[in-house]
């Protein structure tokens, strides 16, 4: 690059163009400055990687497409541009091509770990119960727990698979996942550690503890968010609850059921008003769900318009929908309010617990992917899980059941970013 280029008006304009792209979402914008930066340096590899990203997250894939061939066609060993390529395949739904793709960054950089971790979930959702898959997945995958526990600073022997044979007293320390829907989905494998003998203790979320506690598949088990120092020091061994189908992986061939919920068990109950208002409807009672984190990386992909829910709630006047989301925008909420049929239930949501028992009194649930599904699937509501064309890998690439929850149909995109015949699949199971 001329350092006539290197002007502080270049500098700025790959400033805001960055800001805009990774902090303010002004996707647009940033294309916009991109531009600027091509049009002065045309052959900037780099540059053209940059805008490449910011197609792709304003979903606009053949440009996105073009721009990173371009940037490779500049610099063909640019291993960071080669990532982008690999996403943005898989994004496109082209499995192959996203496979081939991050190979190829390994040709490049044979130990990166974002290639090795993104091949790891493909090869999950392509076979969750392939053993291989399973001990690559172990091996590469993020492991994050939202109690910032460390694992590495954790003063316990890792979890083997040859410890499962051990017949003397065996106490494991469990570090939760990071996502809600993790800790409910894969708690179920706790009672297999019971099953071998092992005294088990559970780090959890706070408002998630009252409900896994209600399980009698989980009773004797130690669940808690914090642990006194000497109840955390008398354990020997530790892992991640999503190790636990790996280290399962020679023992069982079938996913275990999901949990048992004892709603007699939970501490908490509806509050009166709610109660009373659930009570007194006749008609069929339907949960939804049309978005989850808003800081969740592929938040733009799986959540989707309130006004697509309006049209339901225009269409099947007969339902009360209850709104089963926290967070919910100003928008929204003045949206929400021109249905007599649709209740707000987003401030009775605070635990899980409370959660559950909603849930619990639903005819049927619709919802994107979000912990809501688990909690549906989990306690058996008949649930519609709504996908795009491609979802997060524990749902695979097609077909419209699972093995996790008997209970869920799966509504899939067939173009990206295209619901529509998403929901007149769902208007069929509605009428």
């Amino acid at each position: 690059m001329s350092e006539e280029f290197l002007t502080k008006d270049f500098h700025e304009i790959f400033r805001l163009g960055s800001d805009a792209l990774i902090k303010e979402k002004k996707y647009l914008k940033a294309i916009k400055l991109f531009s600027l930066c091509l049009n002065k340096d045309p052959k900037n590899s780099f540059v053209w990687s940059q805008i490449g990203c910011a197609y792709l997250e304003n979903r606009e894939m053949k440009m996105a497409l073009e721009c990173f061939n371009t940037s490779i066609f500049l610099e063909p060993s640019n291993l960071e541009t080669y990532l982008k390529l690999a996403y943005l395949f898989f994004e496109m739904g082209k499995i192959q091509e996203s496979i081939s793709t991050f190979e190829k960054c390994l040709e490049i950089d044979p130990v990166n770990i974002s290639a090795l971790r993104n091949l790891a979930y493909i090869k999950l959702q392509l076979n969750f119960k392939n053993i291989e898959n399973l001990n690559f997945f172990e091996k590469y995958r993020d492991k994050t727990s939202t109690l910032s526990l460390d694992h590495k600073k954790i003063p316990f022997e890792e979890l083997k698979k040859e410890h499962l044979n051990i017949k003397k007293k065996k106490r494991i320390f469990i570090i939760n996942e990071d996502g809600y829907g993790d800790d409910i989905m894969f708690a179920r494998y706790l009672i297999l550690l019971k099953e071998k003998g092992f005294e088990v203790s559970l780090s959890t979320k706070k408002n998630l503890m009252n409900l896994l506690r209600s399980s009698p598949s989980l009773k004797d088990i130690n669940i808690n968010f914090h642990f006194p120092r000497d109840v955390f020091l008398n354990h020997d061994y530790k892992t991640h609850l999503m190790s636990l189908p790996y280290i399962f992986s020679e023992k069982i061939s079938d996913i275990p059921k999901p949990l048992e919920i004892n709603f007699t068990q939970l501490k908490e109950d509806l509050s009166p008003d709610l109660k009373n208002k659930i009570n007194s409807i006749v008609e069929p009672k339907v949960g939804v769900s049309w978005s989850g984190n808003k800081s969740h990386r592929r938040d733009k992909v799986r959540s989707i318009s309130i006004n697509k829910f309006c049209e339901i709630f225009e269409r099947y006047k007969n339902n009360h929908f209850f709104v089963i989301q926290k967070d919910l925008t100003d928008d929204e909420i003045i949206t929400l309010s021109k249905y007599k049929n649709v209740i707000d239930c987003s401030r009775y949501l605070e635990d899980f617990s409370q959660t559950a028992l909603i849930v619990s009194k639903m005819n049927k649930v619709i919802t994107v992917d979000t912990s809501l599904v688990h909690l549906a699937g989990t306690i058996g509501i008949k649930t519609n899980l709504l996908l795009p064309k491609v979802s997060d890998w524990r749902w695979g690439f097609s077909g419209n059941k699972t093995e996790w929850y008997q209970s869920v149909y799966i509504s899939r995109q067939n173009d990206i970013d295209d619901w529509d015949p998403v929901f007149e699949d769902l208007y069929k199971s509605l009428s």
